[in-house]
């Protein structure tokens, strides 16, 4: 794990203490965004790293959360996939850059 990700993976677990019991979707609009860009974040760093695409299980261990929403603060399906979402958008535009830049192998991968 990068150790940007335990920062977040303990700035997580704090935000996951003061979360009542039961209560989590009252509030998922205040840190729904930023799950979501931390699973773009962390797709994109494994693709460039090893062009592979990460799992919600990998998503959420890198940050520090749950899948499963009945062990308590987790990460939404519906954040993790706009997150991979992004990542589409984010590999179309490293393609055409790549191009200008005259890496031609780049967009075939």
């Amino acid at each position: 794990m990068k150790p940007e990700f335990t920062t977040i993976a303990e700035d997580m677990n704090k935000l996951a203490a003061i979360i009542p019991p039961n209560q989590y979707y009252r509030f998922h609009d205040h840190w729904k965004t930023v799950m979501q860009k931390l699973s773009f974040l962390t797709a994109f760093i494994k693709y460039l790293e090893k062009e592979e695409l990460n799992t919600r299980e990998e998503v959420a261990k890198m940050v520090g959360v749950y899948t499963n929403r009945e062990e308590g603060f987790h990460m939404d399906l519906d954040d993790y996939l706009h997150g991979l979402l992004q990542l589409a958008s984010e590999l179309s535009r490293l393609a055409v850059n790549s191009v200008t830049a005259g890496d031609y192998g780049r967009p075939l991968q």
